[in-house]
């Protein structure tokens, strides 16, 4: 049987294997991917999102971006650290030649500076879709009050019905909540795997997360 301390103690390990899983699939797309095919989808991207806005909302999001990605990037000596980190300007002879013909070549030069590159543009990439899911937050934030009222008003009406509230549904629907927590966190570091209709997903997310929160509230136990 689990009590309610278990219950809890379980979804912070869920959220910190969640967290972890993230970053290793992230460090892992840092040394995989080539940086040309890395940049050709993040332009891709940004065209199709430019295709559903209108040029000022557009600028204004750009201008965003390039602020956030340039403070929180290079103002804030990150990337000089991991820069000093991974790539020191001088090295000796000998330990290029150990990097390169050693049998642990794939810390040779090119992966090094491969990483790097990788790790700017993810960055950037990360950054892009942060500040679209808050641009898309703002604009369905009318939308999304008026689902989670209706779901409350539901709950009101439920109060005066000889029926009674379902717990398993309450569980289903938070189910769904972790599930688009854990899919906005996969949307940030995957490729532009959808096209075109990539620029929708954070508005899906975002309608998915308010009617979980609304069909939660409205299954919510009487109160006398």
């Amino acid at each position: 049987m689990t009590t309610a301390v278990l219950e809890k103690e379980t979804r912070i390990h869920l959220i910190i294997y969640l967290y972890l899983m993230v970053f290793i699939a992230l460090f892992l797309l840092v040394i995989i991917r080539q940086p040309d095919q890395l940049k050709l989808d993040i332009k891709t991207e940004m065209e199709y999102t430019v295709k559903y806005m209108s040029v000022l909302e557009y600028a204004d999001l750009q201008s965003r971006i390039n602020n956030r990605y340039q403070s929180w990037l290079h103002d804030s000596n990150i990337y000089a650290g991991v820069y000093k980190a991974l790539a020191p300007t001088r090295q000796k002879k000998y330990a290029e030649e150990w990097q390169e013909n050693s049998s642990a070549g794939f810390v040779s030069n090119v992966t090094m500076h491969r990483i790097i590159d990788n790790f700017e543009l993810y960055f950037y990439q990360i950054t892009h879709r942060i500040t679209l899911m808050e641009y898309w937050m703002l604009l369905m934030l009318p939308l999304m009050i008026a689902i989670i009222f209706t779901g409350y008003y539901r709950w009101r009406i439920k109060l005066y019905q000889l029926i009674g509230q379902s717990t398993s549904l309450v569980r289903i629907w938070l189910k769904v909540m972790w599930l688009m927590l854990s899919l906005f966190l996969v949307y940030l570091i995957t490729p532009n795997l959808f096209g075109p209709y990539s620029v929708f997903a954070p508005p899906v997310l975002l309608l998915v997360m308010a009617l979980s929160v609304s069909f939660i509230i409205s299954s919510f136990t009487k109160t006398p």
